[in-house]
């Protein structure tokens, strides 16, 4: 409803939205569960350094408790834990690098080299065709 006022939050309301922040909802689903549209949340979170903090702490306070139980599974030996951990807190990556030396040569050389290729292409050619005939 446009100009509906909607209450502060109070302390509760920002306990509540650590709580879910911290469980990885998105504002947009914290305002849902507060009551608030989208936009309300957004005017609000705009406004609201304590709100902002919350926001914060409680997506640092989860990211804490998985990191704990992550490191205590790597230091057990579980690989792909181990794995996880390195991928994410080392910086590394299962992807492959690959590395390239490009030549730069004239349209000269590269005319001269496909030829040299075409030649002895066609004289492995004859050659079978000779070890046929001889057959």
């Amino acid at each position: 409803m446009p100009g509906k006022h909607t209450p502060p939050l109070d302390e509760n309301a920002l306990r509540q939205v650590e709580e879910l922040a911290g469980y990885g909802l998105t504002l947009e689903q914290i305002a849902a569960v507060l009551g608030f549209s989208d936009r309300t949340m957004r005017r609000k979170q705009a406004e609201n350094e304590e709100l902002v903090a919350a926001i914060k702490r409680g997506k640092a306070k989860a990211a804490a408790i998985v990191g704990k139980s992550l490191f205590g599974r790597a230091k057990e030996g579980d690989v792909p834990a181990i794995r996880w951990w390195e991928m994410t807190r080392e910086g590394r990556s299962e992807r492959q690098q690959t590395e390239a030396k490009v030549e730069v040569v004239s349209d000269a050389e590269t005319d001269a080299r496909l030829a040299r290729l075409m030649g002895d292409i066609i004289a492995s050619r004859a050659e079978d065709s000779s070890a046929e005939l001889d057959a």
